[in-house]
């Protein structure tokens, strides 16, 4: 049993309630027909990612000062589970399919073209996404299954079923922290993010979701640069 404090209950209602709200906000104020310049890709992958990795070295300092397992923020080998590996096939099943809907839909729709604000459209643009990719990967995993999931199961505790408050709660968070890709992807995250959880929960583990969610970040990345570079060409 981890022996939350103070600055736990700090970084848990940032996570939970701060992010969520901060991006919805935003999402809001994206509305409005004011057109906010943005600035170039690499700008932003490189801010964001350096913002992640701040927020999860807080969350590992603050497990060291206080000189906590690391095995109970899932820095551990993975412990074999069919349950994890089910999730994990049902995650690249999703995935797929998702993908391949996608591609699909957009070889006759361009609405996601909102997302050239974050797609990169070049190689140099990938070979700087490539570092983005990685830091979601690494940092979120550690904020929203290694910090979160033990965390609001403790809160929970004394309700039935607090494992699972622990997984899904977490995953909505991270859901709507990705509201500036539209409510349709905030609802497929959300559903990721749940298995995702799943299979942390029961790998007791960082490992597969963090390799799993840097691969997703990557081949979205490749695959949506491919899509709307088509779709460029195919305009012009």
């Amino acid at each position: 049993m981890i022996d939350y404090n103070w600055f736990d209950h700090i970084l848990g209602f940032i996570l939970l309630v701060g992010l969520p709200a901060a991006s919805i906000r935003s999402g809001a104020m994206d509305d409005d027909d004011t057109k906010i310049e943005l600035p170039p890709k690499k700008h932003l992958y490189y801010t964001n990612g350096l913002l992640l990795f701040i927020v999860a070295s807080i969350i590992l300092t603050d497990w060291n000062i206080t000189k906590r397992p690391w095995q109970t923020l899932g820095i551990d080998w993975v412990t074999p589970s069919k349950v994890a590996f089910s999730a994990l096939g049902v995650v690249v099943l999703i995935y797929i399919f998702d993908l391949w809907w996608s591609v699909r839909k957009s070889k006759n729709d361009d609405s996601d073209s909102a997302m050239r604000d974050v797609i990169p459209l070049t190689m140099n643009d990938f070979s700087h996404y490539i570092f983005l990719a990685i830091a979601a990967g690494v940092c979120e995993e550690v904020m929203y299954r290694g910090f979160l999931i033990p965390y609001v199961a403790h809160i929970f505790v004394s309700i039935p079923y607090a494992s699972w408050v622990g997984i899904c709660l977490p995953s909505i968070s991270f859901g709507l922290s990705h509201l500036y890709q539209g409510w349709t992807a905030v609802f497929k995250i959300i559903m990721i993010g749940i298995l995702l959880g799943i299979i942390y929960y029961y790998s007791q583990s960082l490992i597969i979701v963090v390799l799993l969610h840097i691969l997703i970040d990557l081949v979205s990345g490749y695959v949506g640069m491919k899509t709307l570079s088509k779709q460029k060409s195919e305009a012009s």
